[in-house]
């Protein structure tokens, strides 16, 4: 990934959302380590967000985001228990 965002230009035009699969439980440090290789804004996500070019939203820790006219909607995750046998 950070080879990707070291060779982005500045203006691109473009949104990106990163989706990482993390433990519900821990705090994501994502954002600043990201934003260290781009010169593109990296946030992580919050409610209710307007989606803007040249920037880069990370989804936090146990959530599920989706986006609804241009703006970024978070919910909680729901975590299903796994029976094996």
């Amino acid at each position: 990934m950070t080879d990707l965002l070291e060779h982005l230009p500045a203006k691109t035009g473009l949104a990106y959302v990163y989706v990482q699969h993390l433990d519900p439980s821990h705090e994501s440090l994502l954002a600043p380590i990201l934003s260290r290789h781009t010169r593109i804004t990296v946030l992580e996500a919050k409610q209710a967000t307007p989606v803007l070019a040249d920037h880069l939203y990370i989804v936090p820790p146990n959530s599920v985001m989706t986006i609804r006219k241009g703006v970024l909607r978070l919910a909680p995750a729901r975590h299903r228990a796994r029976i094996l046998l």
